[in-house]
This record gives structure tokens, sequence and C-alpha cells, in this order.
């Protein structure tokens, strides 16, 4: 081993940046982002050699833009798009889907979800168990997911990345709230809207959700933006309504939404 504390192999990478988000908290640096590559060993049946698997991990905690003085904190939706821009890199984007995960039992029950690309999960991403965070006394709520690089390499194979000219028409963002029963997860929401086919839905990202309050028991709100766009021209007020009148339909018809009011 390299040194003592590497005496043993290691099977996961999440641990790692875990004791070193505490180790910048303990030291006053409340916002860290921080991500390794690297390879884990899984361990085999009878006497061979353990399987050697290369995973990509990351772990922040903190504000989303301290440069700008932004006091809003660094969140699982935050997470989740930083995976989505990071697998772009293999052309992987448009596969990339979210879906709740099996219990793991380090990461918070309802903020955690599998990564899946095509269909096939390649590695998760949450929030540290609130447990784990009180044994490990951490202050702040640390957000990880980790890869496996080589799921991700062999899925992706073959695929081709795309040239867009840069936009010449400005892009613009429709917030919408909806309500949803507690079973239906965010993922669901975002493929229902990128399955639409429509060219003007540049992008969509959910960025709250929260039960209690005005919302009925069993149901939650989600709020999601919609961000559009034009190739060809800059988008009038009717059009870009038409297009959220047939978004909210969708998911009316697939997912039970409904559009939440005040």
């Amino acid at each position: 081993p390299i040194s003592k504390d590497g005496a043993v192999m290691r099977t996961s990478l999440t641990a790692g940046l875990v004791k070193n988000v505490l180790l910048n908290l303990n030291r006053q640096e409340s916002d860290v982002r921080i991500f390794e590559t690297g390879k884990i060993y899984i361990p085999s049946s009878g006497e061979k050699l353990p399987k050697e698997t290369n995973k990509l991990a990351a772990a922040a905690t903190g504000r989303k833009q301290p440069e700008l003085w932004d006091r809003e904190e660094f969140d699982f939706f935050d997470l989740k798009a930083v995976l989505e821009m990071a697998l772009g890199a293999l052309h992987a984007r448009e596969s990339v889907s979210f879906k709740p995960a099996p219990e793991i039992e380090f990461l918070h029950p309802g903020k955690s979800a599998e990564v899946i690309i095509d269909g096939e999960a390649v590695g998760y991403a949450g929030e540290i168990h609130p447990g784990l965070m009180e044994r490990l006394e951490l202050t702040k709520r640390v957000y990880v997911a980790e890869i496996d690089l080589d799921a991700a390499a062999r899925l992706t194979a073959g695929k081709k990345g795309e040239f867009r000219p840069l936009p010449k028409f400005p892009s613009v963002r429709r917030d919408i709230a909806l309500v949803v029963d507690q079973a239906v997860s965010a993922g669901s929401i975002i493929d229902e809207i990128r399955s639409m086919g429509s060219g003007l839905i540049e992008d969509a990202r959910i960025f709250d959700v929260f039960t209690g309050g005005t919302v009925q028991e069993g149901k939650k709100s989600v709020a999601v933006s919609l961000h559009l766009r034009a190739s060809d021209k800059t988008l009038t007020e009717e059009e870009i309504n038409r297009i959220q009148d047939k978004a909210l339909k969708k998911l009316q018809l697939a997912l039970g939404a409904e559009l939440r009011t005040i």
C-alpha cells in the first residue's frame, strides 16, 4: 500500500470525498465542490481477483454561487444538473435519466436517485442521510454522486456529438408550479417534457419541491423551469403560451399533474 490509510482496496470513492468535505468544513471552508476519478475494487467470490472499475465521484455543500454572494444553497437538483452536464462529455446528456433509488443506507431516502443511461443504472446521486450527518457531526447538507465510468463509456460508445451553432435569438424561461402525487418522481416529469419532441424546448429543470402548507396531503408541489428558444426567430408570447399549454396537457394526461394556484 502507498500509505497506512491506503492499506485496504476501496470499494467506493464517496467515503473519501465525504471525509474531505468534513475536513474543509472543520477548517471553516463552508462552500465545497470536489470530485475524484479513480479505480474501485469489487470483491469476487472464491479466489478470483476483485473486479476493477473506473469511477467518477463528486461531493458538494454550501452556496450555489459563493462568488456572487448568493445565499441560496446547493441542492439535489443542482447535483443532477451537474451530472447531466458532465455526462454530456460522453454525448449521453439526452440519454440520461434519474429514478428513485433502491434503499442506499448512507443516502437520504427522499432525496436520492439512480443515474440511468439508456435504461441501465450506472450510479447514484443524493443527499447524505440525516443519521449519518449526525454521526459525522456534519453541520451542512452534503450532496454526493458516484458514476461507473466504464459502464457509461460502454453505453455511449458510438454516440456522436452534434454541432450546434451559437444561438442568434434569445431564450425565454417560463416557470410552472405543478401539483402531483407523492409517488410521481421529478425525473418522470422531465422525461415527459423532453419526450414532447418540440424543438423549441431547449431545456427543462426542476428547481423546487415541497409538501405541506396549502398542498393537499399525499401530494407535492413541483416547480419546473422551461427554457424555450427558436433557431430562426424570437418567440412571440402566443407561441410561448402554446408550448406551455401543450406541456401542461401532456403532464396532466401522463402523470395526473395539475397547475398549482396560490
